[in-house]
């Protein structure tokens, strides 16, 4: 199998594994908090960045009546899928500052990106790679675009 280049990575048979440190959106608006982990990512010697471009609630309809459970060190949480996106989403202004800042500090980022103008914008902030989401994978338009938009992308099979 021929290499992908995620960024300057090379990522395929006869190359090692790749550490991504991934910081998703569990910074719940907190800015600061992801350039904070960025700059530790960067100092551990992780050589890829991983986040969310979530910058528009309306990915998730309103009306959908549909709970997210999940475990973490407080125990079990059970949460309105629309709330939970709702209390990740942020302005793309603030993505502006994390990938700017991931540019400045040279490593390359992937990010789950859930609307197709928000593949534009990642594309255009230098990003080195698009991960689509297990729940996205029927999103059609979305596949097209992440296709064309000439970066690898990366498609989560889990619990599919």
């Amino acid at each position: 199998m021929e290499a992908v280049h995620i960024g300057e990575v090379p990522v395929g048979d006869n190359h090692p594994p790749v550490f991504i440190a991934e910081v998703g959106s569990f910074f719940n608006k907190d800015v600061d908090l992801a350039l904070d982990f960025l700059k530790q990512t960067v100092d551990a010697g992780a050589p890829v960045f991983k986040t969310e471009i979530l910058h528009d609630p309306n990915t998730v309809l309103g009306t959908v009546d549909l709970d997210c459970c999940y475990n973490h060190a407080g125990g079990k949480k059970i949460e309105n899928y629309r709330a939970l996106i709702e209390r990740k989403v942020i302005p793309l202004d603030d993505y502006r500052r994390l990938l700017t800042a991931a540019n400045d500090m040279g490593i390359p980022v992937i990010a789950t990106v859930f609307d197709e103008y928000g593949i534009d914008f990642f594309k255009d902030m230098g990003g080195a790679g698009i991960k689509v989401s297990r729940n996205n994978l029927h999103h059609i338009p979305l596949l097209r675009k992440a296709a064309k938009s000439g970066l690898p992308v990366l498609m989560d099979t889990g619990d599919v």
